[in-house]
């Protein structure tokens, strides 16, 4: 402050000695909170100039050269150091309690949000293998290729409810050999019975 380097050497010894001391216990960070620690040393700084000065006057007082009125005027400004020192003090004591409950809720914030994002990475990894797993089962099932309406009404003689079985005699001769022989019992082996499907007339 200006008014440090106007004072007396032992004075500006004593200011340093009471800044150094303050700072140091509260360690202030940003200007809210060096301002107030500023006004708690120089409000420290003149309430012990007071308290000096008063027990100064008390001393001259009762050595019979002091005057009563100097002392309470001494009283005076001793009284109105204090306040302003506690003022200074519950001021940065309530910046403290205030800037420590806004931490506290930042983090019991991050907390929460890291707990939130476990959680759904625990469900993001319990949905992968489900997801998976129908991936495959959709894969193993085969396509089922569904009939139409119309395919069946119009799919003609060769619809299974237009065809007929008969059964045909052939010889050995001309028998194919796609033809499923259905053997007689009462035929030679190179004769048989075999059967084919003809349309409904």
């Amino acid at each position: 402050m200006s008014f440090v380097s106007k004072l007396p050497e032992e004075s500006r010894q004593q200011y340093e000695a009471i800044a150094a001391g303050w700072r140091a216990e509260f360690e202030p960070e940003g200007y809210q909170e060096t301002r107030l620690v500023d006004i708690l040393i120089q409000n420290d700084w003149l309430l012990q100039q007071s308290d000096q000065r008063l027990l100064e006057a008390e001393t001259a007082l009762c050595n019979g050269a002091g005057d009563e009125e100097d002392i309470e005027n001494k009283q005076r400004r001793k009284a109105a150091a204090e306040r302003s020192f506690y003022r200074a003090w519950n001021a940065l004591q309530g910046l403290r309690k205030e800037l420590m409950r806004q931490q506290w809720i930042l983090a019991k914030q991050e907390r929460e949000i890291a707990r939130l994002q476990a959680k759904l990475e625990k469900l993001r990894e319990g949905q992968e293998p489900q997801a998976k797993t129908r991936a495959e089962k959709k894969k193993s099932v085969p396509a089922v290729q569904h009939e139409t309406k119309a395919q069946r009404l119009f799919q003609g003689q060769n619809g299974p409810k237009k065809q007929c079985k008969i059964q045909v005699f052939a010889s050995g001769e001309e028998r194919s050999p796609a033809q499923n022989p259905a053997t007689s019992p009462d035929s030679p082996s190179s004769d048989s019975w075999f059967t084919i499907d003809l349309p409904r007339v």
